[in-house]
């Protein structure tokens, strides 16, 4: 049997994320992880499983992930997400009868979000 040591791996997606939002905004270790603290969409964004008011991640995690991933490759994984969800989605199919009523609430969300 194997000892469960050290802390849980964070996930590909919170770490691409967080340097994502770091160097579109421009900000400091700390200040990534204050505004990712304080933003749910940005939580949203970095694919966190829920809205939590506590840093998702130590400041120092940005410094070891940068060490690791340069900014050459987050723009061409940046590029490749771009260029994947410019692609046209595959056509919808006839079977959408729109004789039918729909059903359901729409809720609308006119939040303004400011960055910094």
């Amino acid at each position: 049997m194997f000892q469960k040591n050290g802390r849980k791996a964070k996930d590909i997606q919170i770490a691409l994320g967080a340097l994502l939002i770091q160097q579109h905004l421009k900000c400091s270790d700390e200040d990534t992880v204050e505004i990712i603290t304080e933003n749910p969409y940005l939580q949203y964004f970095i694919r966190m499983d829920k809205w939590s008011n506590e840093a998702p991640f130590d400041p120092s995690l940005t410094v070891w992930l940068r060490k690791r991933l340069s900014a050459k490759m987050l723009n061409e994984i940046n590029e490749e997400m771009c260029r994947r969800a410019a692609q046209p989605e595959a056509e919808a199919s006839d079977d959408d009868n729109d004789d039918e009523p729909h059903e359901g609430t729409l809720i609308i969300d006119a939040t303004y979000m400011r960055s910094c």
